[in-house]
């Protein structure tokens, strides 16, 4: 087994890993940077083979891919895990703002949610800008997680004056599956939320504190904040943006069968997480269950068996709702309601909130990262024996 990692060109330092979904509690003041990653010595198994080199193209008819270097690596099926590409600069300023506002965070990059809680602590009232870009985006619900937070810690800051939330997003919705937005959009009304729907950041001047938003009719949308978090463009990797190997689809995403996660051309390629073209959230409870079908297809694809499409598009998006309250969002395809408990986790629950601080990044560091962990499906006949949605 080889396997090769993303990294600044030359670098062959050892690489830290992050636990992403960690970084929405570390902007909100909960836990340290340092919290959400390891270096990846500790996580190699100890049959592969580490290549510290990127790779800079795929030839997939002659089943192998080049490295950066300029050598080639041949393969007998090739797994793609690649990610994807936070797009700051499709957003006019935004780096600028990032850089040089104190008031400008975001928790999408390790390079800047280190600047979330600051600002949050030294906003006095004002308007509070939360910011939702066009899909697809890695955990579509952490753009307003924050939101929740922050106004949780304004709340009970008696030196915190007056102040607007305004959310501002791509989607029509608040939230794309029917049941969690209606508990969202409760808490919209009852902590008066400015929801604009259909707006999307496209420039930032942070000179003037102004953001400036698109409006589905092209009009443009423009205010003034003392607060705002921005949630990057998101987009596939420049290798795949490039490919030109039937690699990729049009849009840039490894194309697979979303059910068996193999590759639509090539049967001995597969494809899981982000970077594919499945049309589910890009979670890391999404790709929990993708790599258990993985696993299983491979061995069936090395044996010459026919392969499982079991991939029901599982994925799940804990919605901090407070500093300890939580929605438990899990569906599937279609927004399909897929809940791991008989509770009913569209509701506001602390035990939740629990699962998402305590219990998901073990699994994640424990489990899911020793290939022990295959989501929560096999558990359900104990914890949601009836299957209460």
């Amino acid at each position: 087994m080889i396997f090769t990692s993303p990294r600044e060109k030359g670098d062959r330092g050892d690489l830290h890993p992050c636990y992403q979904p960690l970084w929405t509690l570390v902007g909100g003041g909960q836990f340290n940077l340092a919290d959400s990653g390891k270096p990846i010595s500790c996580l190699m198994p100890k049959s592969a083979t580490h290549v510290k080199e990127n790779v800079s193209s795929f030839q997939p008819a002659e089943n192998k891919i080049t490295l950066e270097s300029g050598s080639t690596l041949n393969y007998d099926a090739l797994v793609v895990a690649a990610g994807l590409e936070l797009n700051y600069a499709g957003i006019d300023g935004a780096r600028e703002a990032l850089k040089e506002d104190a008031k400008v965070c975001s928790n999408y990059s390790p390079a800047y949610v280190l600047k979330t809680f600051p600002a949050i602590k030294s906003f006095k009232g004002g308007k509070a800008v939360f910011t939702f870009p066009p899909m697809p985006i890695k955990c579509p619900g952490a753009p307003q997680k924050i939101m929740w937070i922050a106004n949780d810690i304004w709340k009970k800051d008696s030196s915190v004056g007056e102040y607007q939330l305004e959310f501002n997003t791509f989607l029509p919705v608040i939230f794309g599956v029917p049941k969690y937005a209606e508990g969202l959009m409760k808490l919209v009304e009852s902590e008066n939320v400015n929801l604009n729907r259909q707006h999307t950041l496209v420039e930032v001047d942070h000179l003037s504190s102004l953001a400036k938003f698109k409006k589905e009719d092209g009009e443009i949308y423009q205010t003034n904040y003392d607060f705002l978090h921005i949630t990057p463009n998101q987009r596939p990797l420049g290798i795949f943006r490039e490919d030109e190997s039937q690699l990729t689809d049009a849009a840039g995403w490894v194309s697979v069968n979303e059910k068996s996660l193999q590759h639509s051309v090539y049967e001995n390629v597969f494809g899981v997480g982000d970077c594919t073209s499945i049309q589910t959230s890009k979670t890391a409870a999404a790709i929990t269950s993708q790599h258990a079908i993985l696993c299983d297809n491979l061995n069936k694809f090395f044996n010459k068996e026919k392969l499982a499409e079991d991939y029901d598009g599982y994925t799940s998006c804990p919605l901090v709702t407070s500093q300890n309250t939580c929605i438990m969002a899990e569906f599937g395809f279609g927004g399909e309601v897929m809940e791991s408990t008989f509770l009913n986790q569209g509701k506001n629950r602390y035990s939740m909130y629990l699962t998402k601080r305590a219990a998901i990044p073990f699994i994640y560091w424990q489990l899911m990262m020793r290939g022990l962990w295959a989501g929560p499906k096999p558990l359900k006949p104990l914890t949601n024996p009836f299957n209460w949605n």
